[in-house]
């Protein structure tokens, strides 16, 4: 258990079946830590430090609200993805007014991942830009683990 972590706007009710969806498939463990799972999802919901106005924050919810219009299977490459064990951990707990405790929480909550589910391969859906230096900082004090950053941002 984890204090830095809180449940998600966006829950679903699983449902299994033969054209499994990804909002089926994904395991909620809102504000917990599962013991081990292949893939540790948590969202990250802070867009305060933006220059300018965004909705980066709502990402996280966006995401899941997007699960329920795709399968485990992929088509294009014949692959099923259901063998996989996914975690959906919930969302940072976020300051309404202080960004550096919001990066202090992402950091704290990264270090109890990192440490609760250290086999794991992690997933954070963000946020702004702001998120990465905390993820950092959290992987460099408790892993040897490459890092790849993917960011959809636009110009």
């Amino acid at each position: 258990m984890s204090n830095y972590f809180t449940t998600p706007q966006m829950m679903w009710n699983r449902v299994q079946g033969e054209d499994l969806k990804v909002k089926d498939w994904i395991v909620p463990y809102y504000a917990q830590l599962p013991e081990k799972m292949d893939v540790i999802v948590t969202g990250i919901p802070l867009s305060r430090s933006s220059i300018s106005p965004s909705a980066a924050s709502e990402y996280p919810d966006f995401f899941r609200r997007a699960w329920n219009g795709f399968s485990t299977y992929s088509i294009d490459d014949d692959v099923d993805f259901r063998s996989f064990q996914v975690a959906d951990v919930g969302d940072v707990r976020m300051h309404g007014t202080d960004i550096l405790a919001c990066h202090e929480n992402i950091r704290q909550a990264m270090h109890d991942i990192l440490q609760q589910c250290p086999d794991s391969f992690y997933v954070q859906i963000g946020g702004d830009h702001s998120i990465t230096a905390p993820i950092v900082t959290a992987f460099q004090e408790h892993t040897k683990k490459q890092l790849a950053l993917f960011n959809s941002t636009h110009t």
